[in-house]
């Protein structure tokens, strides 16, 4: 899914899928959340919490948010909301409202769907996003460096 505009609470995105057959289509979808068009739950609002609800127009009623956890989606550790009814499963990113994964049980047919990969946030490596151990890599390999060079020249002086 990639959003290609926001203008208030509209969200146009492009929805990308892939079958078993290795045939890939694609959708333009327009959704509102404050009307509740939130296409198979693709985007809720942000920030629920455990018992805050959001409304589906589709069908017709208000959806409650029923757990929350920390999981590892599309390399990050995110916090993640979920809710279950019996055609759908999913779970969201919290601070951006959008799928991370989904169950559609429809007639005939599932629809599995898990995030791989984002923009939205950093890949994390060992519980730090790229940027940040990077940082830490080279303040460690630079710590290492002056220190190795210190013991060399305190070494040098004390055998003149």
């Amino acid at each position: 899914m990639e959003i290609v505009s926001v203008q208030g609470p509209e969200v146009l995105a492009n929805v990308t899928t892939e079958e078993n057959n290795d045939t890939f289509s694609s959708l333009i979808m327009d959704m509102n959340i404050e009307k509740g068009e939130v296409g198979a739950w693709f985007l809720i609002p942000s920030n629920l919490n455990v018992g805050n609800t959001f409304y589906d127009i589709n069908l017709g009623r208000n959806v409650s948010i029923e757990g929350q956890e920390q999981k590892i989606y599309a390399g990050a550790l995110r916090t993640v909301i979920n809710a279950t009814t019996s055609e759908r499963i999913k779970d969201w990113d919290k601070a951006t409202g959008v799928f991370v994964k989904s169950i559609d049980i429809l007639p005939g047919y599932t629809v599995n769907a898990t995030a791989i990969k984002t923009n939205m946030w950093n890949l994390q490596i060992l519980g730090f996003d790229q940027t940040s151990l990077y940082v830490v890599v080279v303040t460690i390999v630079a710590v290492v460096i002056i220190a190795a060079a210190a013991v060399f020249v305190l070494s040098k002086q004390g055998s003149s």
